[in-house]
């Protein structure tokens, strides 16, 4: 497996959650320069591709599952702190 980056994970996570998404968010973008995923979903309780996991630590990340030791993790800011 190797990265596929912030907007196609994104992509992905809604085609494995179809119809999980009435009245939440999920969007990939950036605070600064950081690439964040904002959302108002529980990512614990999301389906991700494979290789992927969420902890609160890293966020979502492929960290140990990529063949070449490059991985990607990605914050999540839930969209409720933002004002």
């Amino acid at each position: 497996m190797e990265n596929i980056g912030i907007f196609e994970l994104v992509k992905k996570i809604r085609r494995l959650n179809v119809g999980n998404f009435c009245m939440n968010y999920l969007f990939a973008g950036y605070i600064g320069s950081q690439e964040v995923i904002l959302t108002n979903l529980d990512m614990s309780k999301v389906k991700l591709p494979d290789g992927y996991y969420y902890n609160e630590k890293n966020g979502v990340t492929n960290k140990h599952h990529t063949a070449s030791g490059m991985y990607e993790a990605f914050q999540v800011v839930d969209a409720s702190r933002l004002k």
